[in-house]
């Protein structure tokens, strides 16, 4: 805001009087009002608070020197939510001593906002008619409670947290008079005046310490996160918001008062600061009369910007020609630029500007796509009846594409006729178009329509104590080998998003031990690529395109072993590289299968398991914390105070080496007692004859202390009695036959051989105990037949 001035002087520059600046020793004294009045003359209510200052230093905010709320320019606009003296985003912060100090002398103190730092500026005076835009947002999102400030306008900051590098949109249609603010922006702190009303921005006294800031909820980061940075191109953000300042300085805005020549300047402002500039914009604007009352019009507009739209059509080189043509090319120079011709080719950017603007848009939502070898047209889109809410395409051929769009109609430059946007769009060169469709964590796919969109959490130190606690003494009931497994696991997936794990992990247990807790932890930390099923539909059945995005499939209570098909996906799901990927209406096509499987089961039978499975790690869940609500009340709240961002963090950075889950699966009882369930039914014979210790033979066998040997009579009277149990159990699946019960007798030690060198083939089996150690060591059971 280097372009304020104060009754006596401009604001900071060398002019201005010396109660204006700041002391060289970081004191400050009070500055004149306009009335002629200062700060320390005034007391009631409407006097700054510096004791409010408290919790801002707690939460670790950086303070910065405000001018007093009754502080106005020389064109009488007020100042009180202004930083004193220019460079406010680089100067060193105050300290709470120095910003006590400044708000005791009347000045107003305000939050420089940091990368961790959301807040939610609701301000009801730019709401719709009859809308209540913060409880819609609140509502709409499960907005948590969180430290508030009452504003003196009558609105309200709500301050929470994000991940440090996610950058978000100023605003979010639909909900008008709501602004999100982070890096590069500043609120005006609790304790000082609001300029215009008198009154204190107060704490609100139950939510009062923003060092308890919570996470802002993955779906509401989701909406507002910036999507066109990666397409802004290498100028977006090439200058600072002073460096902009510097700039915008040697033009007069009064040469620019008509929008198609304000309009280029504006964006390629936006662009040049990647939205940054926008206190440093709305100054210069301000400095042509006819703009002096239009600071909010103009931040409007400029939130409806984005770096990837300004980009195309003006970049900062637009700015740099301006400068040239006022003879202002010394403060190119100055911010590094030296030669013109350099910035200059010749392009004619005022007349393609409307072309430019309507594929800008369509590209933000609409994509041409090859897929399966057909054209097709998708549309991004946003699925709210799931939670957290994700972000889906949606097919079109392209005949359904240009009837959508059949009422949006413009006449393009040159031609006679009317077409519809999706016309111009698709006959556009700049189009956007991918050949193919992939779910491509690594990148290796450039050209194609890429699904991936990375987690959901950013990794960051912190305590997440109580999960591991969970993990290891009740999800692996205190087997450390078990709960090492789950960890490197979880580990391999977010490591490696783009390897299947070969191995899905599965957790038996009663209701309320604590199943469901660690698989929506790892839905939070996924985010979009997190999916919670129910059913054996929702992943076996015949369309299963929703599940081409997904890296991590939480199935709760969604399977049943005896479900033959689903059995069939299910394994394919684990172990198969590719997978077919069918949606309705639309053809099969193959991709690469990135499903993380973690199953969760209050049944005894949860996953079918043969005698060699490979495919499954099972569990059972300790009953130590059953219904401990007290204890997952507090491991909840240690999650969503950082724990989960410290889980992603600590397992993100497990050293893995050549670890791989298929070769480490922990052979618990669980799981063998999976095995034993999921026995076909020649096993499931064998092994009632292991549990009796006879053999269905006339001949009374010695088995127990000795190892036997079947004669042919013998042979014919077992495969008898396998028939005799086949009968019983109405078993029509399999059949008698010395092939059967041969194949499933080997994991007992049955050998088959020749004796005399004639046609006779009997068959022997180890004693007794030998037999049934053999196939416990099978199933990697112990003490089965006790």
């Amino acid at each position: 805001m280097s372009d304020f001035e104060y009754e006596s002087g401009r604001a900071g520059g060398t002019d201005a009087p010396e109660d204006a600046k700041e002391k060289s020793s970081g004191e400050f004294n009070s500055v004149t009002r306009a009335d002629g009045a200062t700060a320390k003359d005034r007391d009631g209510p409407s006097f700054p608070d510096p004791r409010s200052l408290a919790p801002h230093a707690k939460a670790g905010h950086e303070l910065l020197a405000l001018h007093a709320a009754g502080d106005h320019d020389r064109k009488g606009r007020a100042l009180g939510k202004a930083p004193v003296g220019l460079g406010w985003r680089t100067t060193s912060p105050l300290s709470l001593a120095e910003a006590e100090e400044h708000m005791a002398g009347g000045g107003n103190v305000g939050v420089r906002l940091r990368g961790s730092d959301l807040v939610i500026d609701a301000d009801p005076r730019n709401y719709a008619l009859g809308d209540d835009a913060l409880r819609r947002l609140r509502a709409d999102f499960g907005l948590p409670d969180c430290p508030t400030v009452e504003t003196g306008g009558g609105g309200f900051h709500l301050y929470m947290r994000k991940p440090e590098n996610l950058e978000v949109a100023n605003s979010l249609p639909g909900y008008p008079g709501v602004e999100f603010k982070s890096l590069g922006r500043q609120v005006v702190a609790a304790g000082s005046i609001h300029p215009d009303t008198s009154r204190l921005y107060a704490w609100d006294p139950l939510d009062d310490d923003p060092s308890t800031a919570p996470m802002a909820p993955n779906a509401l980061l989701d909406v507002i996160r910036r999507r066109d940075r990666q397409n802004a191109g290498a100028e977006a953000g090439e200058h600072t918001p002073e460096e902009l300042a510097l700039l915008l300085g040697g033009l007069d805005a009064r040469a620019y008062g008509t929008n198609d020549l304000w309009l280029p300047i504006a964006m390629a402002a936006h662009h040049a600061t990647a939205g940054l500039g926008e206190d440093e914009f709305v100054a210069w604007c301000e400095t042509d009369p006819e703009f002096a009352d239009d600071g909010e019009r103009v931040r409007k507009r400029w939130a409806s910007f984005s770096w990837a739209k300004s980009g195309r059509a003006y970049t900062v080189k637009t700015i740099y020609r301006e400068l040239h043509k006022a003879g202002r090319g010394d403060l190119v120079e100055a911010v590094g630029r030296a030669s013109p011709e350099e910035d200059f080719p010749d392009e004619p950017e005022a007349e393609a500007k409307p072309a430019r603007d309507l594929i800008d848009r369509m590209n933000e939502r609409f994509c041409v796509v090859l897929n399966g070898g057909k054209f097709a047209v998708f549309m991004e889109d946003e699925d709210r009846d799931v939670d957290p809410p994700r972000r889906v395409w949606t097919k079109m051929s392209r005949a359904d594409f240009i009837h959508y769009h059949e009422d949006e109609r413009v006449r393009p430059m040159g031609r006679t006729r009317d077409l519809s946007v999706a016309e111009v769009w698709l006959a556009d060169r700049r189009r956007r178009k991918y050949p193919g469709i992939v779910m491509d964590p690594e990148g290796r796919h450039g050209d194609k329509l890429n699904l991936w969109r990375g987690w959901a959490v950013e990794p960051k130190p912190g305590d997440w104590s109580l999960m591991r606690e969970l993990i290891e003494d009740v999800l692996c009931s205190g087997d450390r080998a078990s709960s090492d497994f789950v960890l490197r696991w979880i580990a391999y997936m977010l490591q490696k998003p783009g390897v299947s794990p070969e191995v899905a992990i599965c957790f038996r247990g009663a209701e309320g031990t604590g199943k469901g807790t660690l698989g929506r932890a790892l839905m939070t930390i996924t985010g979009i690529h997190g999916l919670t099923v129910s059913s054996p539909a929702q992943f076996a059945g015949r369309f299963n395109a929703h599940l081409r995005s997904v890296a991590f499939l939480f199935a709760d209570e969604a399977f049943w072993p005896g479900h033959k098909e689903a059995e069939g996906v299910l394994k394919q799901l684990v172990t198969e590289p590719v997978i077919a990927y069918e949606a309705k209406g639309a053809d099969i096509v193959p991709g690469r299968n990135l499903v993380h499987l973690m199953m969760a089961s209050n049944n005894e039978w949860v996953v079918p398991a043969g005698l060699d499975a490979r495919r499954f790690a099972v569990f059972d869940v300790s009953d130590r914390r059953r219904g401990d609500e007290a204890f997952f009340r507090v491991l909840n709240d240690q999650l969503r105070d950082g724990g989960l961002a410290a889980m992603a963090h600590d397992l993100m950075a497990m050293e893995l080496g050549g670890w791989r889950p298929a070769r480490h699966v922990p052979k618990t009882q669980a799981l063998a007692d999976q095995k034993a369930l999921s026995l076909d039914p020649t096993s499931k014979w064998w092994m009632g004859l292991l549990t009796r210790g006879v053999l269905p033979t006339t001949e009374l066998l010695d088995w127990e202390s000795k190892p036997v040997a079947l004669d042919s009579v013998a042979k014919a009277e077992l495969v008898d009695d396998f028939d005799r149990f086949l009968k019983a159990n109405r078993i029509f699946s399999a059949k008698a036959t010395h092939k059967s019960v041969v194949a499933a007798g080997k994991a007992l030690g049955l050998e088959t051989g020749r004796t005399g060198g004639g046609r006779e083939r009997p068959w022997s089996l180890p004693k007794l105990s030998e037999a049934r150690r053999l196939f416990e060591e099978r199933l990697g059971a112990s003490d089965l037949f006790e």
